[in-house]
């Protein structure tokens, strides 16, 4: 868990952050949801369905009270949270102590790199609490399954990774299914399946207990089923298991295979681990449910290692002295202790020069000092919502594209990605729109490509950003 800690709390550097803070400033003054876009010129009347309004709300209060540090403290709590939630899933399977350990350790570095302050985390702590109760109900406890449709009501009000409670029902459904063909288990298999079927009938129902009413299935889906979105946004693509960065990843996965194979970790846990295996290689936003699946099944198949090569060597665990076994123990919880505590102090003392080398706070400042120049931006993707967060409400200052995909569409997200690729036809659509200036990472071949373009100067650049502008617009 200590070591944990350094993975979990870490900077903002999600560009959905600063859009979602405001927004939870518009509905704590305007208490009600935004109906449609706030923030851009090009979409302004598209409908705008908030399934996060929660977590927005709750991120505003403790960034208004707190900063940033408020929010990345608040994040990793509840990822270290989920994890003690994942840690108890897999000691239901009584693992031997270094395989669980090796276990949590590999599953931590999996995740490494979806871990940090953004509103994901709520659907993986919730994963994990999910399939505890569905072991549970699985071990004979048939109550636990009364916690699903509080539960799914819960999550439809925080996140639309509520989907995952139903997907699991499903799965823990299709594991029981086969039971039905043996005579002695028959009876017991149907009970269990009629449970199943029940509390994800009413866990389905509960859905609708939130601000959208019926209109969370639809706003929940879109995401999953747009073209542009898993074309154009890095996190719904899949992972590049090339990248060095993921090779724990890869390592993970096959840790996982490896306890199916050997593990005899039972047809439930089988299942939901293939079925996120596949999820997490379909899109690398769905690897906390990997992980959450995972870990109990890698713990699973390493005890059984464990087991095999101790049998083999003949060689057997003598506990130390207690007293001797307290103070190695002391020694080694305070020495992991300084090391997660200074790594996070390290990374959370980093968050302003974390926020200055992602997001264009240079550029922000001279759009500030120059509140009369330009008329309608063009802006890089992932600089939308921190562009929107600094100049809301300001008519000149609206953006051109922020991240919340689903409000943009799937036709807007195409024609910025025709602009920024220069397909032919981009400075048509720059001229179309009526575009007078764009803020940009000064590296992209588009503000190369503008500040070689007769009618378009060069007004601002810093070591991240450039802002180029028509001529006659910008002093």
């Amino acid at each position: 868990m200590l070591m944990a800690m350094a993975s979990f709390f870490r900077p903002v550097t999600d560009p959905d952050f600063w859009w979602q803070v405001r927004t939870g400033e518009w509905i704590a003054a305007h208490r009600s949801l935004p109906s449609h876009d706030l923030y851009t010129y090009t979409v302004s009347g598209h409908p705008w369905h908030d399934y996060e309004a929660l977590p927005e709300v709750i991120m505003w209060w403790l960034f208004d009270h707190g900063g940033l540090v408020a929010i990345s403290v608040a994040y990793g709590l509840l990822l270290c949270a989920g994890l003690a939630v994942l840690i108890q899933l897999a000691r239901m399977t009584r693992p031997h102590y270094v395989a669980l350990s090796v276990a949590v350790v590999a599953g931590v570095l999996a995740g490494a790199p979806v871990w940090g302050p953004r509103v994901q985390a709520v659907s993986f702590v919730l994963t994990c609490v999910t399939l505890l109760l569905l072991h549970r109900h699985l071990d004979g406890r048939r109550r636990a399954l009364l916690w699903l449709p509080p539960l799914a009501a819960l999550w439809a009000n925080l996140h639309p990774g509520w989907l995952a409670l139903l997907g699991l029902v499903g799965l823990a459904m299709a594991a029981t299914a086969p039971a039905l063909l043996v005579p002695g288990t028959r009876r017991p298999a149907l009970v269990r399946l009629r449970d199943l079927a029940l509390a994800g009938a009413a866990s389905a129902a509960a859905v609708l207990l939130n601000p959208l009413g019926a209109e969370e299935y639809p706003a929940s889906i879109a995401p999953l089923i747009s073209p542009a979105q898993h074309r154009l946004i890095e996190e719904w693509q899949p992972p590049n298991l090339a990248d060095p960065h993921l090779w724990p990843l890869v390592a993970f996965i096959a840790l996982v295979l490896l306890g199916i194979a050997i593990g005899r970790v039972g047809a439930f846990r089988g299942l939901t681990a293939l079925a996120t295996i596949a999820l997490a290689l379909i899109s690398a936003r769905d690897i906390p449910l990997l992980v959450a699946a995972g870990v109990p099944v890698v713990a699973m198949g390493l005890t059984r290692v464990i087991g095999l090569l101790a049998a083999r060597v003949r060689w057997r665990e003598r506990p130390l002295p207690a007293a001797r076994g307290a103070a190695l123990s002391a020694v080694v919880l305070i020495a992991v202790a300084g090391i997660a505590v200074t790594a996070v102090s390290r990374q959370l003392g980093a968050e302003r020069a974390s926020v200055r080398a992602l997001f264009p706070v240079a550029a922000a400042d001279w759009l500030a000092a120059h509140p009369s120049d330009g008329t309608r931006m063009f802006n890089a993707y992932d600089w939308g919502g921190y562009l929107a967060y600094r100049f809301y409400p300001r008519r000149n200052r609206r953006v051109y594209i922020f991240s919340e995909a689903t409000v943009m569409g799937d036709a807007s997200l195409w024609r910025y990605e025709d602009i920024v690729s220069m397909r032919p036809g981009w400075r048509e659509d720059l001229d179309r729109t009526g575009i007078d200036y764009a803020v940009l990472p000064r590296t992209s071949r588009l503000a190369g490509a503008l500040a070689r373009t007769p009618g378009w100067r060069l007004v601002h650049h810093d070591r991240l950003a450039v802002i180029l502008a028509r001529t006659g617009v910008s002093r």
